[in-house]
C-alpha cells in the first residue's frame, strides 16, 4: 500500500493497545513469575506461527530439516575447524567465531563447503574439489609435512 493511502486514525486505532478485562489484569497481577514466563513463552510462540503463516517471517528450520548436501557440507565444515574448535577454551565459541581464527584458507575452504550446499540439487553429493579451492590431506601439504606433521589433519590448498 502507498504512503499517501494510509489512512493515520486506522493505524492509530490499530496500535493502540486494548483495555483488558478487570479478572485478567487480576489473573496476571496474581500469577507466579513462572507463571508469566510460561504465557510469554507460549504467547511468543503463537506469534511466530502466525507470522511464518501470514508469509512475514520465514518458516522455522531446525538441523532435522537438513537436506543431504547441507549435513554434508556441515560435517565438512566441522571436520576442518575440528582441530581448533576443541581445544580448550575454544570451544565455547560459536563456528562464526572459530572462522575468524582459523587460517584464511580454511576460514575459506569452510565457506565455500556452504556455498555449495546452498546451490547443489538437495539429492547431490558435494564433490571433494573445486576450482579454486582442493581439499587435501597433511601428507601432501605445500611445505612437505607428513602424516605426522602437527596441524589440521585437513588442510585447503589454493
Amino acid at each position: 500500500m502507498a504512503d499517501q493511502q494510509l489512512r493515520p486514525d486506522v493505524v492509530a486505532a490499530l496500535t493502540e493497545p486494548a483495555a483488558l478485562p478487570a479478572d485478567l489484569v487480576d489473573q496476571v497481577l496474581d500469577a507466579s513469575d513462572t507463571e508469566r514466563a510460561a504465557a510469554a513463552v507460549e504467547l511468543a510462540d503463537r506469534t511466530r506461527v502466525f507470522l511464518e503463516q501470514a508469509g512475514v517471517l520465514r518458516p522455522s528450520a531446525s538441523v532435522l530439516d537438513l537436506g543431504i548436501s547441507q549435513v554434508e557440507a556441515l560435517a565438512a565444515a566441522y571436520g576442518l575447524v575440528r582441530p581448533w574448535w576443541a581445544g580448550r577454551g575454544w570451544n565455547t565459541r560459536t563456528l562464526g567465531g572459530i572462522l575468524k581464527v582459523v587460517p584464511a584458507d580454511i576460514a575459506a575452504a569452510v565457506t565455500t563447503c556452504f556455498s555449495w550446499a546452498g546451490s547443489s540439487h538437495p539429492n547431490r553429493r558435494l564433490r571433494r574439489s573445486r576450482p579454486g579451492v582442493n581439499v587435501t590431506p597433511n601428507r601432501h601439504r605445500a611445505d612437505g609435512g607428513s602424516k605426522a606433521a602437527k596441524g589440521p589433519a585437513w588442510t585447503a590448498r589454493p
